[in-house]
């Protein structure tokens, strides 16, 4: 899919309200008339082919290397400098389920969507896979205002405005998650994390080293854009960086969340060890009660000749009455030091 946004010059130094445009040959005109009469020029790709990547390259006097890069699939998040135009390579999260509140937790919140931004001093060029809801929102707002952008930088702006901040109602899904687990895990007043709790605890960590994998690179790409000034682009640096301060926030939050999420796995393992020791200690003291009337009772078992105990009025209670107080002593002895039945 090809679409185009053309803002020709009007009569003054303005331009005229976008002249939408679908498809490769309505397309065309419209970069010819981009071409000979100048003004501003918005091209978005859907799952280009090689054939319209070598098409635009021609109109933007775009490098082969450039196209190369834009066609490469899971690119890391960098920015590209050439000579009268920079790529930038940014993911967007895809839309989360709202169907109900079962699905959405059960889904992965690491599922990005790759975007390529194309950016001249009067045109952009956006190639993706499939459709983005950051740069849907923007291409309507500008295909339907009366407003003209002033130049290509404000375009720019809002789209990659509206991709970052597309990452925050996923990073509020993970923090509720985060710290869902991490109480159990901490104060959990005796609960113990099941197997679905303990899946997750793992997948969410998967999930956020993913994401943090693409938001740290992304904060750096932007600050390129934020803190440089490009002499074919024609934007101040200042007004990137509300967006560079924006993507700082989602990885430092990442990192905090990632923390709290192996303080969690520690805790949780560090429960598990208790528990097998305080088993352990359950089943020694056991072995101690039933080694005394084990003892007791082989050595009152054994056929003596002479047993002087068999006299006495209580005869064989005697052993039985020692058994007994034996194992009372060692009953009260571990409760009061090992805590064992408290």
């Amino acid at each position: 899919m090809i679409r185009s946004l053309y803002w020709g010059r009007g009569d003054g130094a303005s331009f005229r309200h976008p002249l939408r445009s679908d498809g490769e040959s309505a397309c065309a005109s419209d970069w010819r008339a981009w071409q000979r009469n100048g003004g501003l020029m918005w091209i978005d790709l859907e799952r280009p082919d090689r054939r319209q990547m070598d098409a635009i390259a021609q109109v933007f006097d775009l490098h082969q290397v450039a196209i190369n890069v834009v066609m490469a699939e899971r690119s890391r998040p960098k920015l590209m400098t050439f000579d009268h135009y920079f790529i930038l390579t940014m993911y967007s999260p895809k839309p989360l389920p709202v169907t109900s509140a079962r699905l959405a937790r059960l889904t992965t919140l690491d599922r990005v969507e790759e975007i390529e931004l194309i950016v001249g001093e009067r045109f952009l060029v956006t190639v993706h896979e499939g459709p983005l809801p950051g740069l849907e929102g923007v291409w309507r707002d500008h295909e339907q205002a009366d407003a003209t952008p002033v130049d290509m930088s404000e375009v720019v702006h809002e789209l990659m405005d509206g991709v970052v901040d597309l990452f925050f109602p996923v990073l509020d899904i993970m923090v509720d998650r985060v710290e869902e687990i991490q109480e159990t895990a901490f104060v959990g007043h005796g609960e113990q994390l099941d197997k679905d709790q303990v899946r997750e605890l793992f997948s969410l960590k998967k999930q956020l080293n993913n994401l943090h994998r693409i938001l740290d690179p992304q904060r750096a790409a932007i600050a390129v854009l934020a803190r440089q000034e490009l002499p074919f682009f024609r934007a101040e640096g200042a007004s990137f960086q509300d967006i560079f301060d924006h993507a700082v926030r989602q990885s430092d939050n990442l990192a905090v969340y990632v923390d709290l999420l192996v303080s969690a796995r520690e805790s949780y393992l560090v429960r598990v060890s208790n528990v097998l020791a305080n088993a352990a200690k359950i089943l020694m003291t056991l072995t101690l009660f039933l080694s005394i009337p084990a003892f007791m009772f082989t050595l009152y078992g054994m056929n003596f000749d002479h047993i002087p105990e068999a006299a006495l009025p209580i005869g064989h209670g005697l052993p039985v009455l020692l058994t007994l107080l034996a194992d009372s002593a060692l009953f009260v002895y571990f409760n009061r030091k090992l805590k064992l039945f408290a």
